[in-house]
């Protein structure tokens, strides 16, 4: 389907978050040392780091956001290119943006623990499709062509920037502020604010679409062989 906004991919984002808390403790360490980072023979000052980190985070933000879209939204409907599939809007009840947490060690035998932007579109007659890792916009998109589809849309938007805000606050922290004028109290708070978004935060996204939809949905848990949900996984 060539008409139509395209979404892609925003699993990256996971790891360019990781790469940038790494980056973040070379600083921290760069400036409590001499004030530099080297490796093999090569060194950059630490006033430099926040800058590279970043810039190159923005360049991988960019680079990703054009390589391989996973749906299009159109006018007929929503589109999924993995299974060449057109999903009619008279077929469609509602979508909902809902986070799945994902708990596994296939990467190299490390575990990670991941909150999936999850897409749920809940057809009539089929069963629902889960499109993982989908920016919340798609909502704006489904609104945008067809404004009667039910979403969650302030929810999901209200839990995205409370993400974004938290992230931005830990790594404001670390390159800007210090941790060591970090008061155990705001350190604390941070800590609860964190476990919401990980934990609390998914489960009810995840418990409310079941009392809404039917219990559709599940939490992933590879390690256990959690048993699949009865949707579409794409």
């Amino acid at each position: 389907m060539k008409k139509g906004i395209k979404f892609h991919s925003i699993y990256y984002r996971f790891f360019v978050f990781i790469w940038l808390l790494a980056w973040m403790l070379i600083y921290r360490i760069s400036l409590d040392k001499n004030g530099s980072f080297c490796l093999s023979g090569k060194c950059i000052s630490a006033k430099q780091i926040p800058f590279l980190s970043i810039g190159v985070s923005l360049l991988l933000l960019l680079i990703f956001s054009f390589v391989g879209w996973k749906l299009s939204i159109s006018q007929e409907g929503i589109y999924l290119k993995k299974i060449d599939l057109l999903v009619p809007w008279d077929e469609i009840e509602s979508v909902s943006h809902v986070w799945i947490n994902e708990a596994n060690g296939r990467y190299a035998r490390v575990m990670f623990f991941y909150n999936r932007k999850t897409l749920v579109v809940y057809r009539k007659s089929q069963k629902p499709i889960c499109i993982y890792n989908i920016s919340v916009l798609a909502l704006y998109g489904i609104y945008f062509y067809n404004p009667k589809i039910k979403t969650n849309v302030i929810s999901a938007t209200l839990a995205t920037l409370y993400n974004l805000f938290l992230n931005a606050y830990i790594l404001y922290i670390g390159f800007i502020q210090g941790v060591k004028g970090l008061k155990f109290g705001v350190f604390l708070k941070l800590s609860i604010a964190y476990a919401i978004k990980v934990l609390v935060m998914p489960l009810w996204m995840v418990w409310y679409q079941n009392k809404i939809h039917g219990k559709y949905l599940l939490h992933h848990d590879h390690f256990h062989h959690s048993p699949s949900s009865n949707v579409i996984h794409l």
